[in-house]
């Protein structure tokens, strides 16, 4: 696998996680037992 469309591919993995932990906190942050 080429190296950049590798670190793109981890890059991209990485955002949409953290968008989706972002959305996840916005719905239940009042729920959040954290």
């Amino acid at each position: 696998m080429h190296p950049l469309f590798e670190a793109g591919l981890i890059l991209f993995t990485k955002c949409r996680s953290v968008l989706s932990i972002k959305r996840f906190r916005n719905n239940y942050g009042t729920q959040d037992p954290h």
